[in-house]
């Protein structure tokens, strides 16, 4: 655990850790996360996709933490999305008022992810930290390996079954 996290914990914060990976970029994919509860037990989650994208695959991590965390908790959620940390932190509200669309009037893409991000995040005190890709963070990387195996799972499955959810 780095130092990042043991003072978020200490202030009686969650850290999540969130990765999506899609295999091809609208194909299987795996989304992971990495919770630590304020007392520092670590809660992990990853669930598979037989059809998704990068942007999906990272939005269900984010929403997966999220739903493990109180109304009302203190949240820093640590990932390597821009598309997510930009879209709530720079979007949403304007997405919202203009009725989900976006500056070029078109419908936003993936609102029923976006609806359940906003959601969670007006009964939640949430902060979006950027984490690189490759940066050695240990659970970055762990997350990020989650992911990635079960991306692998799931287009092992693709090949056998028809596509949906799982």
């Amino acid at each position: 655990m780095d130092d990042f996290t043991r003072t978020a914990l200490a202030d009686q914060k969650y850290v999540a850790f969130c990765y999506g990976h899609c295999k091809g970029n609208r194909g299987p994919g795996g989304a992971a996360m990495k919770l630590y509860v304020p007392n520092g037990e670590p809660i992990e989650q990853a669930r598979q996709s037989l059809d998704t994208t990068n942007h999906i695959a990272d939005m269900v991590s984010v929403i997966d933490a999220l739903r493990e965390t109180p109304e009302g908790a203190a949240v820093s959620v640590c990932l390597n999305s821009d598309y997510i940390k930009n879209g709530v932190e720079k979007y949403l509200t304007k997405w919202v008022g203009n009725n989900w669309r976006n500056a070029q009037g078109r419908e936003v893409a993936n609102i029923e992810k976006w609806q359940m991000i906003r959601d969670l995040t007006a009964t939640r005190n949430v902060t979006f930290h950027k984490i690189k890709d490759r940066s050695g963070h240990p659970d970055k990387e762990h997350v990020c390996a989650l992911a990635l195996e079960t991306a692998k799972s799931a287009a092992k499955r693709a090949l056998r079954s028809p596509r949906g959810m799982s």
